[in-house]
């Protein structure tokens, strides 16, 4: 079948939950793991590959300071999932950005085995039929990068006091005015994360689909054209994240050449308290 055509409405964010003052509560206290069930989360440890290392699981486990609402931005399919701006308020936090990232970065450098591993479904979520090869652990941690940049965007993000846009999402048009500061900042969004080639859907990690990708790389263009700048989130480039914590490594000699250093150094040290 043919791809619809860019004027075809389609929701800009993923459906959203119903919170009580109970859950409100909850939320204040803003943490969250992955390796617990949650009403809009079940993408436990026991979703990751069998043969995942005992390093990656615990990296996995780690604690995230953001509330449940991030878990049901990211993957809810409850009807009553219908976060208020007072929960926008608890998750769009300097903090919790921060231990997004935070948690990114611990997925990065301890999943690095071939055997480490997140299962994708294939198709729309729920045929049971599994890629060959999962996913690297560490794209969980881009997807909920993404989910809060994207669902944290406001009409007028340079004061961070204007209205969330996820309260005003009209269908998604990549066709936009350039004035439209919430489209600009949907389609960079989309554009900038890696964690936006995924997503979640029954519960399970699939890819986004062929027309997606199509239709947001409209809307980027669109962006560029309206004076939009590429930009780079933190811990996008793995491979430059990996470097980084070998030089470091090797700088403190935990790496082999630094180990090597440091044996140098002891024997030397040896030496003068010896008087050679």
């Amino acid at each position: 079948m043919a791809h619809p055509t860019a004027t075809m409405t389609v929701p800009r964010f993923l459906p959203s939950l119903l919170l009580g003052a109970a859950t409100a509560v909850q939320l204040a206290s803003g943490t969250i793991t992955l390796d617990r069930l949650y009403d809009d989360w079940s993408f436990t440890t026991a979703k990751l590959s069998p043969s995942t290392s005992p390093a990656c699981l615990a990296a996995y486990r780690a604690p995230i300071a953001c509330p449940e609402t991030l878990l049901g931005l990211a993957a809810s399919m409850r009807t009553v999932f219908k976060p208020t701006p007072a929960d926008f308020d608890l998750t769009c936090t300097p903090s919790c950005a921060d231990s997004v990232d935070a948690y990114l970065h611990g997925l990065i450098t301890a999943c690095t085995l071939p055997t480490d591993g997140a299962p994708k479904v294939l198709g729309s979520g729920n045929s049971g039929e599994y890629a060959a090869q999962p996913e690297p652990v560490h794209v969980i941690g881009w997807i909920l990068q993404y989910t809060l940049a994207r669902s944290c965007a406001r009409k007028d993000n340079s004061t961070g006091t204007g209205t969330y846009c996820y309260f005003d999402q009209g269908p998604a048009n990549n066709k936009f005015e350039c004035s439209d500061a919430c489209e600009m900042q949907f389609y960079a969004s989309a554009h900038d994360y890696p964690g936006a080639g995924w997503r979640f859907n029954h519960y399970n990690l699939i890819d986004q689909t062929s027309w997606w990708e199509e239709y947001f790389v409209g809307g980027w263009e669109r962006a560029v054209g309206c004076g939009a700048v590429e930009r780079r989130p933190r811990y996008a480039d793995v491979k430059a994240v990996l470097a980084e914590v070998e030089a470091k490594k090797k700088g403190t000699g935990e790496g082999e050449e630094g180990s090597v250093a440091m044996a140098r150094l002891r024997v030397q040290f040896e030496r003068v308290v010896r008087g050679d």
